[in-house]
């Protein structure tokens, strides 16, 4: 969780949902889908715990994640039994790339071992971009500066807005232009403000088309408010909230 996490800057209540490490996992113990790059990525992890930190990833286990992987994006199964998790993540790549096109491919071996030279047998599979990463690459990746960064910004609501107060934590409830959230996305950057969003993007799959459908309809756009969910913003502090002209809300 904590190498997925740090290779493909996701928050780490995020990364349970890439798990595929189970019986008959066909060696792939991890697959993230970024559906937000410009091309797709795909991110196959295979990992290993060793009692003794001299240890390496053996070459009949990088073989047999290479295998799988490539008969995936064939369209084959990996293994006769795949696992329920694995057999998920399957599904959900065939849509992606039925979305999105051919990916580009990452597979990451992961260790708290010794790192080697990936052996000769990689030179087939020349379309997938390898990784191999030990403990000393773990650590370094825990010594780095931390990406996040402090935002500070304000939402003009639409109308006056209702405040909750349970048990010594205070929010509002206020209707806002995604106008506003895009705003923010410009200013602060995506991945900074959806860090805490777990259920992340699934791509043009049914639900998100008729989200994409009704909020671009000159007629039932006017009804969106109605038929789809609310966005929680989490902070750390806001400012009392104060009014314009025209009876909204600011909120800082």
């Amino acid at each position: 969780m904590y190498a997925i996490s740090q290779i493909c800057d996701l928050d780490i209540l995020q990364t349970p949902f890439c798990i595929t490490d189970d019986y008959n996992d066909a060696q792939i113990d991890a697959v993230y889908i970024n559906e937000e790059s410009d091309v797709l990525e795909i991110h196959f992890f295979q990992s290993k715990y060793f009692a003794k930190d001299d240890k390496i990833i053996g070459e009949n286990d990088i073989r047999l994640t290479l295998d799988s992987v490539q008969k995936i994006l064939n369209g084959k199964n990996p293994t006769k039994q795949a696992s329920q998790k694995l057999k998920a993540k399957i599904f959900e790549i065939k849509e992606a790339i039925n979305d999105r096109g051919y990916p580009d491919i990452y597979i990451h071996f992961v260790s708290n071992g010794k790192v080697i030279d990936l052996p000769n047998i990689t030179e087939n599979y020349k379309d997938f971009e390898m990784n191999i990463y030990g403990a000393d690459e773990l650590i370094k990746f825990s010594l780095m500066p931390s990406r996040r960064k402090d935002i500070e910004c304000e939402i003009h609501t639409i109308g006056d807005i209702t405040q909750n107060l349970i048990s010594g934590i205070s929010g509002y409830v206020a209707t806002v232009s995604a106008k506003e959230f895009i705003k923010m996305y410009k200013e602060a950057g995506e991945k900074n403000i959806l860090e805490k969003n777990i259920r992340y993007y699934k791509g043009l799959n049914a639900i998100n088309k008729k989200i994409k459908e009704i909020a671009e309809s000159p007629i039932e756009s006017q009804f969106f408010w109605f038929v789809n969910n609310g966005i929680s913003l989490v902070c750390d502090s806001f400012a009392p909230p104060r009014g314009d002209t025209n009876g909204n809300k600011i909120l800082k």
